[in-house]
């Protein structure tokens, strides 16, 4: 069976929210949060930390993205960060890759990646980006 273009645009545009609702419920998890986050050895392609700065991430291999968290985000903890991250990818207490990115969007509470596998329309997350008040970069 065939799916017509509008078809699969609705499919996406959907997981796409699916995928904005899951986020915004990790923020707010990530808020309400009281317990503290413990750093781990950074690996080669994660940037280094200013003083004292911790991250966290949210690996989705399955849909190629990262939403990566820092600074004041993070002053209340990552075991709500954790837990909401299970779901869909694999949490970590550092910073999402910079490598084989073709997308970012930085957000005031958070910055989402998106790498090279990434299927869906990269036109499409630009805009979603600067609708939420976001900016879009290449690298």
């Amino acid at each position: 069976m065939e799916q017509s273009g509008s078809e699969l645009r609705d499919q996406l545009e959907s997981g796409e929210k699916m995928k904005k609702n899951i986020f915004s419920a990790l923020a707010v998890l990530l808020l309400v949060s009281g317990c503290k986050s413990s750093e781990k050895k950074q690996e080669n392609d994660v940037p280094k930390p200013e003083k004292n700065e911790k991250y966290a991430s949210c690996n989705m291999e399955k849909t190629s993205s990262c939403r990566e968290y820092s600074g004041a985000n993070l002053a209340l903890g990552t075991d709500g960060l954790k837990d909401l991250c299970s779901i869909s990818g694999k949490f970590y207490e550092k910073a999402c890759s910079h490598e084989n990115i073709i997308g970012k969007c930085t957000k005031k509470t958070h910055k989402d990646f998106y790498y090279k596998g990434y299927e869906g329309d990269v036109k499409l997350l630009k805009k979603m980006c600067v609708e939420g008040e976001g900016n879009w970069s290449v690298k």
